[in-house]
């Protein structure tokens, strides 16, 4: 389980720029589908945007997606996702992606499947993962939803019903924590933070996370798939609004525009943290609820995430060592750069775009 608490020296990193206030509209975002060929995008902004669906594009490498055990719900009529707010003036670089469709078994954290019958961690009288800090209790938004995330996949593994109680419970307690503001709800953590150890840079209580945003909208949307609960597909639907809510501003956000690069931030400080991980780990949620939802909005911003991913991987790289937990630290932590390896590998699942092998197979030499 990749919990993240990490502890990093400061470094420079890239210079701030952002559009603050604006906000992101269901089919109005202003991209522009750059080039036909994924391995070499050349991605541009644009005035306008034509307002068709996106789906999956074939792919001759593409991988041939498994289908996923247990009764699966109907996909929900293509839509928005979200009831969202006004336009993003002036748009986000996007590359128009295949986002393939995969079944459950193909998807990230389909490995997390060591659940036993009995719960073997931290929890309360109903199974809700409990996190202990100086004394108290909290509910922790990424790991509970990762707990989550593990008892789900091994549902998918077992076909034990157990497992998917047990999903639905922690999932319905991640949502009864949310906040709703801007149209959106938003998971919060409840303590202060010290960012990479230092006494001087705390995420204040409460604070929000795209990581969190992202793996909460993960196991809600797979939720919907597998059981069909319309509980589940709303609370999917107000979770991804809050991607749409972008620029740096008040509390709560998790998304900015940076030289027309869409971010989609695990630390939400000023200014944020570029975090890898916790970026892609929001990406697989936009993901997850693309597949259920078919939104074209979701397509938007899975896409433009990815082209940032994309161009700022090599900052992100050091040849011949450990790759960079962030652009704002110095960061060079073995657990994260195999955590990227990984990721990458699995973006390229869901793409069939084989430059992100190529990026993995690059940081795996690296490294091992």
């Amino acid at each position: 389980m990749h919990v993240v608490s990490p502890h990093h020296e400061p470094r420079r990193g890239p210079s701030a720029g952002w559009l603050a206030g604006v906000v992101l509209a269901a089919l109005s975002v202003v991209v522009a589908a750059c080039g036909a060929n994924p391995a070499s995008p050349s991605p541009v902004g644009s005035p306008a945007l034509a307002s068709a669906s996106i789906g999956p594009a074939s792919s001759p490498s593409a991988p041939t997606a498994a289908g996923s055990p247990g009764t699966s719900a109907p996909a929900a009529s293509p839509d928005s996702g979200a009831s969202l707010p006004p336009a993003l003036a002036s748009g986000f670089r996007v590359h128009a992606y295949a986002l393939l469709p995969l079944g459950l078994g193909q998807r990230a954290y389909a490995d997390w499947t060591d659940a036993t019958v009995a719960i073997d961690y931290p929890a309360d009288s109903h199974g809700v993962p409990v996190y202990t800090r100086k004394g108290k209790r909290y509910l922790h938004p990424v790991s509970a939803a990762q707990q989550g995330l593990r008892q789900l996949a091994t549902y998918v593994k077992t076909q034990d019903p157990v497992f998917l109680d047990r999903a639905q419970v922690i999932a319905d307690a991640l949502v009864a924590a949310g906040v709703k503001a801007d149209g959106a709800l938003w998971i919060p953590y409840r303590f202060d933070f010290n960012l990479h150890g230092k006494a001087a840079d705390v995420m204040r209580a409460p604070w929000y996370s795209g990581m969190a945003q992202g793996q909460v909208l993960s196991l809600v949307s797979r939720l919907y798939e597998l059981t069909g609960k319309a509980r589940d597909l709303d609370a999917a639907r107000r979770i991804f609004a809050s991607f749409a809510v972008v620029g740096m501003r008040s509390k709560p956000w998790v998304s900015w525009v940076e030289r027309r690069y869409l971010w989609l931030e695990e630390y939400p400080g000023k200014p944020p943290d570029h975090t890898l991980n916790g970026f892609i780990f929001a990406l697989y949620g936009i993901y997850d609820f693309y597949e259920v939802t078919h939104s074209a909005a979701a397509a938007r911003v899975f896409q433009g995430g990815l082209t940032t991913v994309r161009h700022y991987l090599p900052e992100f790289r050091n040849p011949g060592g450990i790759s960079h937990y962030c652009l704002l630290h110095l960061v060079l932590s073995p657990k994260y750069h195999h955590i990227h390896i990984g990721q990458l590998r699995q973006l390229r699942t869901m793409t069939g775009d084989a430059f992100f092998a190529t990026m993995a197979d690059l940081f795996a030499s690296d490294h091992q």
